[in-house]
């Protein structure tokens, strides 16, 4: 297809993006995890330490918990690094990112989202578990294998619970419109694959053909390789790339993508 293709394409300003997340993850959980201080280091500290007890002694109010001073401790001194993409992700959410930079996840297969009242809702995507066991869009989550779902947790609490070992089972409670009582479904979870790359033939007369890539997981350049593929037989010869509202990914895999396209040459520096 490189031969085939003219591309306009901007490439890549994610990319500096994705990099600069992973970092701030990984090198977050080493800090957390890694042997004590030195004694120069604790001497580095102390100063916060003060501070931290005085809070706790003198501060007139309610303090946050322990685990909310240290994240917040630890993205104030990020701050100081005046670099907008070192981010400091927190480990529930790191586990979302994690399934998602794969391309897949143990789940029910439904689009999970929070309504501005707090009611978390479903839609079932096309013949996934949540479809086949009878859930329906608008579907309204209160209960996950028990726990009860309050109008103040966080969406990604929520898909915490919902998602799960492939093959494990997990009860929902839905409330549903214009049915009286909670109806109650136990789903096996399947493996889930997000895909990333839609494609589509704009023009045949032209032979332009379009390509958006959402985010870069470990699935994403084989998924444009079939893309490209697909286009073909259907008599692309131009191309035209659309990275807006890419979220970034895996700087291994955007350096596959480009390279696709470019067949010599350094793609990044």
């Amino acid at each position: 297809m490189r031969t085939l293709v003219k591309i306009i394409i901007a490439v890549v300003l994610a990319f500096s993006v994705i990099t600069a997340s992973y970092a701030a993850g990984f090198g977050t959980h080493w800090w957390l995890n890694r042997d004590s201080p030195t004694p120069e280091e604790a001497d580095q500290f102390t100063v916060f330490w003060e501070a931290w007890h005085l809070l706790e002694k003198d501060f007139y109010g309610q303090l946050p918990t322990a685990q909310q001073m240290t994240y917040g401790a630890i993205r104030g001194a990020l701050a100081t690094l005046n670099d907008p993409y070192t981010i400091f992700v927190e480990p529930k959410l790191r586990r979302l990112e994690r399934d998602d930079l794969r391309g897949s996840f143990g789940g029910i297969g439904a689009w999970v989202s929070k309504h501005e009242d707090g009611a978390i809702v479903l839609k079932p995507m096309e013949d996934k578990p949540a479809q086949r066991a009878g859930i329906l869009e608008g579907d309204i989550v209160i209960r996950v294998d028990g726990q009860e779902i309050t109008l103040d947790m966080s969406l990604e609490d929520v898909i915490l619970l919902i998602r799960g070992p492939v093959g494990s089972v997990v009860k929902l409670t839905i409330s549903r419109t214009g049915t009286p009582e909670p109806l109650v479904f136990e789903i096996i979870r399947e493996k889930v694959e997000t895909p990333t790359v839609n494609w589509r033939l704009l023009d045949e007369g032209q032979g332009l053909g379009y390509v958006s890539i959402s985010l870069f997981t470990e699935r994403t350049n084989k998924e444009l390789e079939a893309a490209l593929k697909d286009l073909k037989a259907q008599g692309a010869t131009r191309l035209i790339v659309d990275l807006r509202n890419n979220s970034g990914g895996l700087l291994e895999t955007s350096i596959d993508v480009a390279s696709q396209f470019l067949s010599n040459g350094v793609v990044l520096y």
